[in-house]
This record gives C-alpha cells, sequence and structure tokens, in this order.
C-alpha cells in the first residue's frame, strides 16, 4: 500500500509517504522489499514532481525553471 500527498507552499512543498516495507508470501513469510535509492529520493522525485505540476497545467514552464533553479535537484 502506498499513500503519498504534498502539502506545504509550492517554495517549500512537504511530502508524507505511507509505504508497506515488505509483503507476506502465501506461505506467512514476511519478504522486506529494497531500500528506495537516496539519491532518487533526494533528486529524482522532486523533479519528477515539477514535470507532473507542469503537464497537469499547475504551474507554468517558466515557474518549473525558476523551482529547479533554486534546489541542486
Amino acid at each position: 500500500m502506498r499513500r503519498a500527498s504534498i502539502c506545504g507552499s509550492l517554495s517549500t512543498p512537504t511530502v508524507h509517504v505511507l509505504a508497506a516495507e515488505g509483503v507476506f508470501r502465501t506461505d506467512g513469510a514476511f519478504v522486506s522489499l529494497p531500500a528506495i535509492p537516496e539519491a532518487l529520493l533526494e533528486h529524482g522525485f522532486p523533479r519528477a514532481v515539477v514535470e507532473y505540476l507542469v503537464r497537469q497545467g499547475a504551474i507554468s514552464q517558466e515557474l518549473r525553471d525558476r523551482m529547479l533553479s533554486w534546489s541542486p535537484f
């Protein structure tokens, strides 16, 4: 189960995520999922969110460019 929400202002977005750490097999054994690489969360996820906002028409390409210049992502 994964659930994510984004809140805060566009200049200081905050992300809250509820994610499973693994799954149960039919024999009842728990199998852990691999960790998400920190670099993906640090760089890839914010860029993906900004790109999504542009595609949805929520922000302009100009704002996208400015936002991506604020941070190393």
